[in-house]
């Protein structure tokens, strides 16, 4: 037990210090869509022979259903400010790609936005701070801009062409210095590749659990789910807390524990198996399908001991 608390804890570190290595933003966020196209307007000029083609178009709440009716739910169940959509052409092969950039309210929304597309077989991207390609599709997370880039063939060199345009997107847009607080309590070692996500509303499907991160970590080979939801103020956690046991529990019992937060159960729970709940500070934090407690105990008291110190 001491042993795989070193290594969560020295993961965490290292986590920590990459960030903070990173330079500090060098660029000013784009205060609406016409700054963002204008910037947008620059970039042909930095790659020889690109055109900026004549599909462009700004965005807000008001046309979003009708410019993005597949995606108009998923991205206003954040909070969402606007959105540009230019084509690129490069020189070779003179097939478009489309990039879509999205502004929101914080750098957690747009995180949210950026990891729902994240699966499995994504593929890390390398631009900072967090890139991925689903395919031929390019996904970038910049502070609170959400890059999506898709190109209209699968072609090698459109590809490349892809990752060109993304990180000249990126590079005009500034570069967050340390992840978002509530992705800093989160503990780090022994997650699942891909799994972090962030959801504004219905966090487990749940609507009344809003402000969550959902995240999964290896237990005995299969994945065990974190979340961290985040209340008001203490008092309204507290409330969270009994709401969430009694949304897990259906009746059975939760047995208190002393040694976990404020405030912990571990219960059975009907949906998701043996299943620990805590508050610590304004946040609650679950564990569910425990099938190692030495786990689950573990991401909990480094949760906790997170909220502390930055609180």
């Amino acid at each position: 037990m001491r042993n795989r608390m070193i290594s969560l804890l020295s993961l965490m570190l290292a986590i920590s210090v990459s960030w903070a290595q990173t330079p500090a933003p060098s660029v000013s966020a784009p205060a609406d869509a016409s700054a963002m196209l204008a910037r947008l307007r620059e970039i042909p000029r930095q790659l020889e022979g690109w055109q900026l083609t004549d599909v462009i178009q700004t965005c807000d709440q008001t046309c979003l259903p009708q410019h993005f009716p597949v995606d108009a739910q998923t991205v206003l169940s954040y909070q969402y400010l606007w959105s540009v959509t230019a084509a690129f052409m490069p020189p070779n092969p003179q097939q478009p790609i489309v990039a879509d950039v999205f502004a929101m309210a914080d750098d957690g929304d747009a995180f949210g936005l950026f990891a729902r597309a994240r699966n499995d077989q994504a593929v890390t991207a390398g631009v900072r701070p967090e890139s991925y390609w689903t395919g031929d599709q390019l996904h970038i997370w910049r502070g609170r801009f959400y890059l999506r880039l898709t190109p209209k063939t699968n072609d090698e060199l459109l590809r490349a062409g892809t990752l060109a345009v993304g990180e000249a997107i990126a590079a005009r847009l500034p570069l967050p210095d340390k992840p978002p607080l509530m992705m800093r309590l989160m503990p780090e070692g022994r997650a699942k590749p891909q799994a972090l996500r962030f959801y504004r509303q219905n966090v487990l499907g749940q609507p009344t659990l809003a402000d969550g991160l959902v995240n999964e970590y290896l237990q005995d080979g299969k994945p065990l789910t974190f979340v961290l939801l985040r209340a008001q103020d203490e008092a309204a956690a507290g409330k969270l807390l009994t709401a969430t046991n009694n949304l897990l529990r259906q009746g059975s019992a939760a047995t208190p524990l002393g040694s976990l937060g404020k405030q912990a159960f571990v219960m059975q729970s009907p949906q998701y198996g043996l299943s620990y709940t805590m508050r610590e500070g304004r946040y609650v934090a679950l564990a569910l399908g425990v099938l190692d407690r030495d786990t689950a105990e573990g991401l909990l008291r480094l949760a906790a001991t997170n909220i502390r110190i930055v609180r």
